[in-house]
This record gives structure tokens, sequence and C-alpha cells, in this order.
């Protein structure tokens, strides 16, 4: 464990056979599915420490916001199979293109505090990894409706023809 105090600042940085810690958290694919109504990622999650959501409608669907240790969504790198998905020119994230994108996370991580990121200043808040489902060596056919309140209906179709 290193101490190191800059401008009476402490730093506390934890190194295990050469490698930097971090405080993340990697929410498994059960604890996912089970929360997933079909809402918004920033939705799905909220259960974590030091996360709160927003959204336009109130239902958790469309414009949705992260704000991550009171940090805003500009500040919170947001990569989906390693390539950046923030906005280019304001950082931003639009989780409105993403309908239930949730349902087809194979893996999740959520990084608090300043990352390491090669996509930019967008990392200084949190950093959000999402890895999409692997690629299926058997052929497989999937269906999962569900009916909500306020006349919400979910719809899923997963197939796949194998390798």
């Amino acid at each position: 464990m290193f101490f190191m105090t800059i401008c009476s600042l402490t730093l506390i940085f934890g190194l295990i056979a050469g490698l930097l810690i971090f405080a993340f958290r990697k929410p498994s694919k059960e604890e996912i599915s089970k929360r997933n109504l079909g809402q918004d990622i920033p939705i799905l999650l909220n259960f974590l420490p030091n996360v709160v959501t927003t959204s336009d409608a109130g239902a958790g669907i469309g414009y949705t916001g992260i704000r991550i240790r009171g940090v805003n969504s500009q500040s919170t790198n947001v990569t989906i199979n390693g390539i950046p998905y923030n906005d280019a020119e304001s950082l931003g994230t639009f989780w409105v293109d993403l309908p239930d994108f949730s349902s087809s996370v194979e893996n999740l991580q959520v990084q608090r505090g300043i990352g390491t990121s090669v996509n930019g200043s967008s990392a200084f808040g949190a950093s959000i990894n999402i890895l999409t489902d692997k690629i299926s060596q058997n052929p497989y056919f999937e269906s999962a409706n569900t009916i909500g309140s306020f006349n919400t209906v979910k719809n899923n179709f997963r197939f796949s023809t194998g390798l």
C-alpha cells in the first residue's frame, strides 16, 4: 500500500503483483437480467454505490442520465466491446440510442473515480465498460415477452446460427 501526499491531499493506491487497484463493481449477468425490465443501462446501475440516475419520462426508458460520484455523464467514459461510445464533441452518452441494450450484455464493469483511458478526458469521473454476448457455437432461438403497467410491452428475440 502506497501513501502519497500532494498539496495536503492524501491519495491511497494499492499495488498487488504489479497491478494498480481501482474501485470498481462488476455486476453479474444474472444480477443484470434480474433487474432488466427493458429500461436503459443507467437505471439498471442505480443500485450500485455512488450512482444516481435520472429519466426524463420517469420510466427509465428514453433520455436517461447517470452521475457517478457526483460527476456528470460528460466525465464518464463508456466503451462497448472496447469501442468508445461517448459523443466525440460533447463527450456525452446518448442512452436513448440503445433501447433495451442490457438484454445483450454479457459483462458490465463500472469503475468509479479517475481511470485509465486511451479515449481522452472523459474518464475523469468513472468508466463503464460493456461487453456484449459472446458468439455462440451452437444455433439457438430465444423469446422473452413481458407486459407491464402503462401499456408497456417488451418483446425480445435472440437467435444464433452458430459457427
